[in-house]
């Protein structure tokens, strides 16, 4: 459920500035992260920029077209322009009592998993943190803030599937307590 990247994509998030040369502020551009990330090469951002017209791509989506990257590469360095913390898969594993939260199903439907509530806010790992729709929908469902988090997708996957199982142990789960739910007396269907 991806709803864009960069600045449009989230209105709250400012680019993380460092000082130029001149001391003016200035965000560091996404082909220079994207390489400093080690997805892309200095050689092949340069063929690449040499064929960008920018007419209707952001520089990042040209390069998906390239084939050079992919669109997870993309919203990791955009992360990383705009100063969203990433937690790993060491960090997932020490949710605790945060996962009570979010059910499994709005967890996998967003691509999030909380990791812990502090002062009333909910902290949640994203693959797409610039999801303001997701980052809307759970501060609803929650009662709290969000503050977002990144997380790589394939981490987020691990940690889903080491958290909440797979989809079909949990929808098995949920048939057997159904099933039980309906064997209990005055759930039946009463004949007479």
């Amino acid at each position: 459920m991806t709803s864009g990247w960069g600045p449009a994509a989230n209105k709250t998030l400012k680019p993380a500035n460092e000082l130029s040369e001149d001391g003016v502020k200035m965000a560091q551009r996404i082909g220079e992260i994207l390489v400093s990330l080690g997805y892309v090469t200095p050689n092949r951002l340069v063929e690449a920029a040499r064929s960008f017209d920018g007419d209707s791509l952001r520089f990042g989506e040209h390069l998906c077209r390239l084939g050079l990257i992919r669109p997870e590469d993309v919203t990791h360095a955009l992360a990383v322009q705009y100063g969203v913390p990433q937690v790993g898969l060491e960090t997932l594993s020490e949710v605790n009592g945060s996962l009570q939260c979010l059910a499994p199903e709005l967890a996998q439907r967003y691509n999030v998993l909380p990791v812990r509530v502090t002062e009333g806010r909910l902290e949640l790992a994203m693959a797409d943190p610039f999801d303001l729709r997701a980052v809307e929908d759970l501060s609803a469902v929650c009662g709290m803030a969000i503050e977002r988090l990144y997380v790589r997708p394939a981490d987020l996957a691990e940690a889903h599937r080491r958290h909440y199982g797979t989809s079909a142990a949990r929808m098995a789960l949920s048939l057997a307590t159904q099933i039980e739910a309906s064997d209990l007396p005055g759930n039946g269907d009463a004949i007479g």
